[in-house]
């Protein structure tokens, strides 16, 4: 195993070895990388989100539910429609 020794964040040292087995060759460092990418993009879409439902006034949560129950309607006429679609 070759080790490798790489400057991380706030400067920090990250130790990174490279695995092999066999035919398999996984770099530590690529996957960590695009590992925290992927957490970083959820935990950014799941602020975000939080924040546009603190953002919204009672006037648009009511326009939602209406639109919900015009919704819910619409299903329930198709589904007892007696000519069935």
């Amino acid at each position: 195993m070759a080790k490798r020794s790489r400057v991380g964040l706030w400067g920090s040292r990250i130790g990174l070895r490279r695995l092999s087995c066999s035919s398999l060759d996984i770099d530590l460092a690529d996957t960590m990388k695009a590992m925290s990418t992927s957490l970083m993009y959820l935990l950014l879409r799941q602020v975000l989100q939080m924040l546009s439902q603190l953002a919204r006034d009672g006037g648009a949560k009511d326009v939602e539910i209406l639109v919900l129950r015009h919704q819910g309607a619409v299903l329930r006429r198709q589904a007892y429609s007696p000519g069935g679609r």
